[in-house]
């Protein structure tokens, strides 16, 4: 007796790879996301503005380039996170630790952003110490509050986005070209 059995062997590394691509092409979707939060000045969380930036930052801004501290040009408007494009710069997708993983990463001075926070006083620098006084005596920020700003995360409707539809789509698309292999037949 002889039987014929056709059997499907999926291209594994193909899904593979499919799945590699997705995990990638979202990563770097959500890091535009990221990118036109600050943009946009909106929370990425809620979806809300940011809270206006203060007077006294404007100013901080502009004495900071008087006396050399930012040499990048200004970019104009008054937006909270947007004044070199450091930060929106620094913004990017690498390779995780794991493979088929990517993070998002940004520059250290983003951290401070996401919560809100008291202006401390300078490390080491006092008027009683005889010490020139830092930026926040200064200018009088001691204690005052900076308001948190969530730019970096998730956005809420990522998954319910057009964008992130398209990308689950060419991801069934190249996961279906990966199981149509030929059959192997078997006698």
């Amino acid at each position: 007796m002889k039987a014929k059995i056709k059997l499907f062997r999926p291209d594994i590394k193909g899904i593979k790879r499919a799945l590699n691509n997705h995990a990638k092409e979202a990563a770097e979707l959500n890091a535009e996301m990221i990118r036109r939060s600050i943009l946009r000045g909106k929370d990425v969380v809620t979806g809300g503005n940011f809270a206006n930036i203060k007077k006294s930052t404007r100013f901080l801004r502009d004495w900071k380039r008087d006396v050399g501290m930012i040499s990048e040009p200004v970019i104009p408007g008054d937006k909270p996170l947007l004044d070199t494009g450091s930060l929106y710069s620094s913004i990017r997708v690498k390779r995780g630790s794991k493979p088929g993983t990517y993070e998002i990463i940004m520059n250290d001075y983003g951290k401070h952003h996401l919560e809100s926070r008291t202006v401390a006083p300078s490390r080491g620098n006092s008027d009683t110490e005889g010490s020139p006084m830092g930026i926040p005596e200064k200018f009088n920020l001691v204690g005052k509050t900076v308001p948190r700003r969530r730019f970096f995360g998730t956005p809420k409707a990522f998954l319910r986005s057009g964008e992130y539809k398209e990308l689950l789509m060419r991801l069934d698309e190249n996961i279906r070209k990966a199981l149509k292999t030929k059959p192997i037949t078997i006698s």
